[in-house]
């Protein structure tokens, strides 16, 4: 029986170690005291914590499998920067200090040696550029404006330059893992048609990837939000708790009104809306703000301020307002305009725009 056991115990951990995996070996000098270290990746949609390790010392490890190259992180808990790089399945070193983590020496992964690459191009562009703009500056003040004229416009074509190499590096670089991190950054930079064009040139295996699968769905997401689309129902809480139902308020000209108490440029648009809200409530133009609050009172107070009589909802999440998330709003103010049928008829219409179309329709 202990012959069986053995043969076992033998077989089981010769299948262990034939199974791909990652191990990544830490060496960080500097560490005081007991810390803790966190491993984490991009994973559904969002960055999370995988793995963690508490230590006296700067030596440890994490070990675990990856179904292909991923960027992962390593971060001291309590901080909010550290290391980004790259894990396969292979024998990975960090080395560094854990006063500078974030530039730690990453080796044993061969997609960290293109993100590494990648980094170094930026690096050598963005020095370029400080420093043709430093000169630049030094010929404005000293009223050589032709010099100024010259090297501000070499400043644009390294810029240019620049914004083309990272727009350029899935194209150029369509089977590589690092082609994702890229485009991912400049996501919402892009056009739709940019980014449908950029994912449809990237390599059959890199369609699985978490960011790929993110991207993908910011599109769809986005199409559910075009002009010309019903736009998507939703219920929110108004300030009493009552539940309010977008498609309850068919009938009129709607304003869906993104905004927030904290945010300047809304406060700064809101005395326009107000105007064109009270000159033509009575003719079949409505509004309804979703505001990004976090607090309660903060929300009210603006509210009061500000003088918006129309129906307010909130959950008071700030950016991670279901209903801005559902539209798909990144900065505020925003607002989509939807006639009587509930259709997306325009978007972002502020100012003398936001008048114009309203008496466009109604007058």
């Amino acid at each position: 029986m202990k012959n069986l056991f053995y043969f076992i115990a033998i077989f089981l951990l010769a299948g262990c170690a034939g199974t791909p995996h990652y191990e990544v070996s830490v060496a960080l000098d500097g560490v005081e005291g007991e810390k803790t270290f966190i491993l984490g990746k991009y994973q559904e949609g969002e960055w999370r914590d995988v793995d963690s390790v508490t230590t006296l010392t700067g030596a440890f490890s994490f070990q675990g499998q990856v179904d292909y190259p991923e960027l992962f992180y390593l971060k001291v808990k309590g901080q909010r920067t550290g290391l980004s790089f790259f894990v396969e399945n292979a024998q990975i070193e960090i080395k560094g200090n854990v006063d500078s983590l974030a530039v730690a020496q990453v080796q044993g992964s061969k997609t960290q040696v293109e993100y590494d690459a990648y980094h170094e191009k930026m690096r050598e562009q963005s020095s370029e550029l400080r420093r043709v703009y430093n000169l630049s500056l030094k010929a404005k003040s000293e009223g050589d404006e032709t010099l100024w004229a010259e090297l501000d416009k070499k400043r644009m074509e390294i810029y240019e330059e620049m914004q083309s190499f990272r727009r350029d590096y899935s194209k150029n670089n369509p089977a590589s893992y690092v082609a994702p991190v890229i485009l991912m950054q400049l996501m919402y930079q892009l056009s739709q048609d940019e980014l449908k064009e950029a994912l449809g040139l990237m390599d059959e295996n890199l369609q699985k990837t978490s960011m790929v699968q993110k991207m993908q769905d910011y599109i769809q997401q986005q199409e559910n939000v075009a002009v010309g689309k019903i736009a998507p129902d939703f219920t929110q809480a108004d300030p009493e708790g009552h539940a309010v139902k977008l498609s309850d308020l068919r009938g009129k000209f709607l304003l869906v009104d993104f905004w927030a108490s904290w945010c300047g440029p809304c406060r700064k648009e809101n005395p326009n809306v107000v105007a064109v809200y009270n000159d033509y409530k009575d003719k079949g133009f409505d509004v309804l703000g979703v505001s990004l609050d976090k607090s309660k009172d903060d929300w009210l107070k603006a509210v009061e301020e500000d003088q918006l009589s129309w129906t307010q909802v909130s959950d008071l999440k700030s950016w991670k307002n279901e209903v801005a998330q559902q539209y798909v709003v990144k900065s505020v103010p925003s607002n989509f305009l939807l006639d009587k049928d509930g259709v997306i008829i325009a978007k972002n219409l502020r100012g003398d725009e936001l008048r114009a179309k309203i008496a466009e329709l109604l007058d």
